[in-house]
């Protein structure tokens, strides 16, 4: 749209929200170049979409009363990053992430996936990242639903959508359990990030897909590039102060648009029950570099979670690492890169899981801890939707799981360390704290 006709179309009361589009890229110390791709592994047929066309610089996508999902959710759980509270009564569970080497993951086993009676059978998930390796032994007897949005067809170009994948539904590998919810029969799989990135446009058009096409769960490893957009913008020709203030004006009225997006999604849970989106918070914490000029007396910088992450209703997720204490115990705390103030955390630091072309392969980031709540959101759904509650309840039922089962206990006595001024309560790095599977 061009941008003289901006103005008239938001005097259009079937518009209800209208933005640039932005780029999107993976969270920051997961991104693997290096990754290669099997040779052997050919590209397939991809479904055609008008969101493979070139965007004009100056697009923006309209969100229309006409155009909204049909698939919708409502989601209330509402995070520390300052947009809104989340109710932290009925937060209980005891803290027994031991962390151990052998047939499971330490993300799997800190948050007591191996110990749950349940699988994610039925529950139809979509993740939304860079596509996936359907040849990989960890997505066998999967009914893969692919999509390309970005018009580099469906296959993965660098792994981090098949290591995603794998964390939340991929099924053991040479006898090591990676995924949280193995019993999950059917995945949405949209490819929105190609090998030279994404865009907003893409982002919504794959979310749209998603929830139209009957997914309850819905990963987004991934966030909007406001740096990237502002080095875009002095590209062009902007002086540095102005493409920082068009960036930060989109990235305004795109988190706007994500918030009516959500709205809409939230006014249809009656039809089908709803889903849940949950997305990374961001690896853009500052709390290793947050003096200027060596005054060690500035507060701590905690950062809010990125978008989507930070958008109404999305649970963010923050990521943890796994330290061994000098007393030789092992100890969890928030992982050096992730963002400080997110929902909720979840194990983030050299996750094994599913690599391009076959075999396993750590990662690291909250690209990586998303999917371990994502897992968990599948199990909660199965043990929902067993429990006989009408579908319109089931969302905010999960969503409740999910809050009151985390514990802060890992994280006691990192929240006991006041040695430096913090900007925010040192607990509130942890959300509602680790996440925890159902028993």
């Amino acid at each position: 749209m061009a941008l003289e006709n901006i103005a008239e179309a938001l005097q259009d009361p079937e518009i209800l929200a209208i933005a640039p589009v932005m780029p999107t890229k993976l969270n920051g110390p997961a991104f693997q170049p290096a990754l290669g791709r099997d040779p052997k592994l050919k590209s397939r047929p991809h479904k055609k979409t008008s969101s493979q066309q070139k965007n004009d610089e100056n697009q923006n996508l309209i969100l229309e009363k006409n155009d909204r999902p049909k698939a919708l959710n409502s989601f209330g759980f509402t995070g520390t990053s300052g947009r809104s509270g989340i109710n932290r009564s009925g937060i209980n569970g005891l803290y027994n992430a031991l962390y151990r080497q052998g047939s499971s993951t330490w993300g799997v086993t800190t948050i007591k996936a191996d110990k749950s009676r349940y699988t994610g059978e039925g529950v139809s998930i979509a993740l939304l990242d860079t596509g996936i390796d359907q040849t990989h032994e960890a997505f066998k007897d999967i009914l893969l639903e692919e999509i390309d949005f970005t018009g580099t067809g469906t296959e993965d170009h660098n792994g981090h959508g098949t290591h995603c994948a794998g964390t939340i539904f991929g099924k053991d590998v040479n006898g090591n359990r990676i995924g949280i919810a193995p019993g999950i029969d059917r995945a949405l799989i949209g490819k929105v990030i190609g090998p030279k990135g994404g865009d907003s446009h893409m982002l919504y058009h794959g979310i749209e897909w998603a929830l139209n096409n009957g997914a309850k769960i819905i990963a987004l490893s991934l966030e909007l590039d406001f740096q990237g957009f502002v080095s875009k913008l002095r590209k062009q020709g902007y002086q540095d102060n102005a493409a920082t203030t068009i960036a930060l004006d989109a990235y305004r009225q795109n988190l706007i648009l994500f918030d009516v997006l959500m709205d809409l999604i939230a006014s249809h849970r009656e039809i089908n029950g709803g889903a849940i989106i949950i997305a990374a918070a961001g690896n853009e914490d500052l709390s290793e570099g947050q003096f200027l000029l060596g005054n060690h007396d500035l507060p701590r910088a905690y950062i809010a979670p990125t978008l989507p992450g930070i958008a109404k209703d999305v649970i963010s997720v923050g990521a943890l690492q796994l330290s061994t204490s000098q007393n030789s115990s092992k100890t969890l705390s928030l992982a050096d890169f992730s963002t400080s103030l997110p929902d909720i955390v979840a194990p983030g630091s050299s996750i094994i899981s599913a690599k391009l072309g076959g075999g396993l392969t750590k990662m690291s980031g909250t690209s990586m801890a998303c999917p371990h709540v994502a897992g968990v959101a599948a199990l909660y759904w199965e043990e929902i939707s067993k429990m006989g509650l009408r579908p319109g309840l089931r969302c905010e039922a999960v969503k409740d799981k999910l809050a009151s089962t985390a514990t802060l206990q890992p994280f006691a006595d990192n929240a006991q360390d006041h040695s430096s001024p913090t900007l925010a309560p040192e607990h509130l790095r942890y959300g509602v704290g680790l996440v925890q599977a159902p028993t």
